[in-house]
C-alpha cells in the first residue's frame, strides 16, 4: 500500500457538481487522496444550495472552500494540500490562493476563468450576457462591487504563493486563453517567493472538446507537476 502523498481539494461551485474522471483515478493509484469541496454555488444540495452561491454571493463559495482547506489542513494532518479547479472551479480555488495562499502547497488552475470582471464588462465577447446570472451584472453596483471583490485577476497582489500550474486552449471560447496569460504574468511580476508559475497552453478548445489523447497529456503535465513539488518540498 502507497503513503499518503497529500490530498487533491477539487472544487467546481457553479452550474452542477464535477464527477471524478481518469486523471484523478491515476491520482488515486499513486498515492494521493482526492476530495471534492461542495461548496455553495453548486447544486451538490440541490438548488437552494445553488442559488446560495450565484450572482452577488459567489464570495460564500469561495469561503466555503476555505473552510474545506482548512479543515482538511489542520484536523486531517495529511501531508500536502493542493488546490484543484477547472473552468469555473478554477475561479474559486485561484480566489482562494489570493485570500489566504499559506492552506495550500501547490494550485493547479485547470482551464481557468479568472479575469470575471473584465470578461462580464465586455458584452460583445462570447457567452458574456448569457454569463450574467451566474457571475452577477456588471450594471447592478452592488453585483459589481461583487466581481471587483472577488475576480481572480484584479485581486492578485505580492504576497507568498505556492508553486502554480496553469493549463489553457488557444481556441477556448469559454475561458480565453489571454486572460490565463496575463493572470500568470500577474503571479510572476507579484510573487515574493521563488515558488514557480508555470503556463502551458495547447492548441485546444475547452475540456470536454479536447482530443482523449491530447487532454491525457496535459493530466500527466498535471500529475508530474504535484511530483516536482513533492520532491522539492521534502
Amino acid at each position: 500500500m502507497k503513503a499518503t502523498k497529500g490530498v487533491l481539494l477539487s472544487v467546481y461551485g457553479a452550474y452542477s457538481e464535477a464527477n471524478f474522471d481518469e486523471y484523478e483515478r491515476l491520482l488515486m493509484d499513486e498515492g494521493y487522496v482526492v476530495a471534492q469541496a461542495s461548496v455553495r454555488g453548486s447544486r451538490a444540495k440541490g438548488w437552494p444550495w445553488y442559488r446560495a452561491g450565484r450572482g452577488v454571493s459567489k464570495p460564500v463559495g469561495i469561503s466555503d472552500y476555505l473552510a474545506c482547506a482548512a479543515y482538511v489542513r489542520h484536523e486531517l494532518h495529511l501531508p500536502k494540500t493542493f488546490a484543484y479547479g477547472q473552468s469555473a472551479g478554477g475561479l474559486i480555488a485561484a480566489a482562494a490562493l489570493n485570500e489566504n495562499p499559506q492552506l495550500f502547497d501547490a494550485a493547479i488552475l485547470d482551464y481557468p476563468f479568472l479575469d470575471a470582471l473584465g470578461i462580464s464588462l465586455d458584452s460583445l465577447l462570447p457567452l458574456t450576457s448569457l454569463e450574467y446570472p451566474e457571475w452577477g451584472y456588471p450594471d447592478r453596483p452592488a453585483e459589481l462591487q461583487a466581481l471587483q471583490a472577488y475576480s481572480p485577476y484584479q485581486n492578485i497582489k505580492a504576497q507568498a504563493y505556492p508553486p502554480i500550474l496553469m493549463l489553457g486552449g488557444l481556441y477556448d471560447l469559454q475561458t480565453p486563453y489571454w486572460q490565463i496569460m496575463k493572470a500568470a504574468a500577474r503571479y510572476r511580476a507579484l510573487q515574493t517567493n521563488d515558488a514557480p508559475v508555470l503556463l502551458h497552453l495547447g492548441r485546444n478548445y475547452h475540456p470536454g472538446n479536447i482530443p482523449y489523447r491530447t487532454r491525457i497529456r496535459e493530466m500527466t503535465y498535471q500529475y508530474l507537476f504535484l511530483e516536482y513539488v513533492l520532491s522539492h518540498q521534502q
